[in-house]
């Protein structure tokens, strides 16, 4: 579902005959920033708790690159969806870039953080909409 409303997040392909989310089950995420910059990840389901938790780290899931998850809240009648991203503790994109140019540290990590957030703020909104869509 993230495919369809990100715009960085352009496929996800289970690895290792793997057909559904469960812990330890593997997946290729393949990312795109238009015009910047093209790169492929494996990420590792580290909790799955259906209905609640889906959460995935990028690259060693000991000392990921980054660490993501949707969380459903139920509140009475309603739920709340929230999605997650932690930077690290591993070595990502955007540390190397800092590393690269300390100078414009601070610049590249608030750029960085405006990407994620607008699209996991499209991603989390499109799934609301599906959410609440009136079925066929």
């Amino acid at each position: 579902v993230p495919v369809r409303f990100s715009g960085e997040l352009q496929e996800a392909v289970w690895l290792d005959d793997a057909t559904s989310a469960a812990v330890g089950a593997r997946f290729v995420g393949r990312n795109k920033i238009e015009g910047v910059l093209e790169w492929k990840t494996v990420c590792t389901v580290v909790r799955c708790d259906e209905r609640r938790r889906f959460e995935w780290h990028v690259g060693d899931p000991t000392e990921p690159d980054a660490q993501w998850s949707f969380e459903l809240d139920h509140i009475g009648r309603t739920v709340r969806l929230r999605q997650h991203c932690v930077m690290g503790p591993g070595n990502n994109g955007t540390a190397m870039m800092a590393r690269k140019r300390p100078e414009r540290e601070q610049a590249i990590l608030e750029r960085r953080m405006a990407q994620l957030k607008e699209a996991m703020t499209r991603t989390v909104e499109g799934i609301k909409a599906l959410a609440e869509a009136p079925s066929a």
